[in-house]
């Protein structure tokens, strides 16, 4: 893990992007630590989540503990910003829901508003991604 890990400790800028958005393994929290407190007031480390961080320990492997100890590096000369408002994504477009389109739960996404709209699919590959 050392050899993994070393590149990214060394770095000047690590930016960590959507932090929890997929479930992690069990090892996350261990390795994040060993991340975190090795940068620690060694370079800038930037993570972008969808996660308030009361719910970081769930992420983090399910250790409570590890990532207040994680938190505790990352927020002694950090910062917080919490960004509200449309997805920079989407700018530009119509605004969507996410509603059942089924009976088994799986979801489909249409236009905001009254009228039923066809589901749209993953338009990465029109304009050149996001």
């Amino acid at each position: 893990m050392a050899a993994v890990l070393q590149p990214l400790i060394r770095c000047q800028v690590l930016i960590l992007d959507e932090f929890g958005y997929l479930p992690s393994d069990p090892q996350l929290g261990p390795a994040l630590y060993e991340l975190v407190s090795g940068r620690y007031g060694k370079g800038a480390t930037v993570i972008t989540s969808n996660k308030s961080l009361t719910s970081w320990g769930e992420v983090g492997g399910g250790d409570t503990a590890l990532m207040m100890a994680i938190l505790d590096r990352l927020l002694h000369h950090g910062e917080v910003f919490y960004l509200r408002g449309a997805s920079y994504r989407l700018r530009g477009r119509e605004p969507v829901l996410l509603v059942p389109t089924n009976t088994n739960g799986a979801s489909g996404i249409r236009p905001a508003g009254p009228s039923p709209a066809p589901v749209l699919g993953n338009n990465s590959s029109r304009e050149g991604g996001e």
